[in-house]
């Protein structure tokens, strides 16, 4: 912002077409757990887990129960990493299926 002229004045570095931009959003953590192969232990186990990974991306997790998939979105609360060795560090929990970044 220049304001050493009469009028407040916005300097500008570059412009660039809406299409060139990168979108920014929110990186998202899906997690799908093993379908009824877990216990209250291993889900207990797997909150500490996601506890010691903070980061910036929601958490979906994809739960089977008879034949169909619930998907529950954790709370805002808890972010967790989203680099590839994180989401493999996830994926070799007990309780889970697979996992994935979107």
């Amino acid at each position: 912002m220049d304001l050493s002229r009469d009028k407040p004045q916005i300097k500008v570095d570059e412009i660039k077409v809406p299409d060139e931009l990168k979108v920014i959003g929110v990186p998202e953590v899906h997690i799908e757990l093993v379908d009824n192969d877990y216990t209250e232990e291993d889900l207990i186990d797997l909150r500490s887990f996601f506890q010691d990974i903070p980061g910036p991306g929601s958490l979906y997790l994809h739960i089977p129960e008879n034949g169909a998939r619930t998907v529950v979105k954790a709370s805002n609360q808890l972010g967790l990493a989203v680099d590839d060795f994180a989401i493999g560090r996830i994926k070799d929990r007990k309780a889970v299926a697979t996992a994935w970044k979107e």
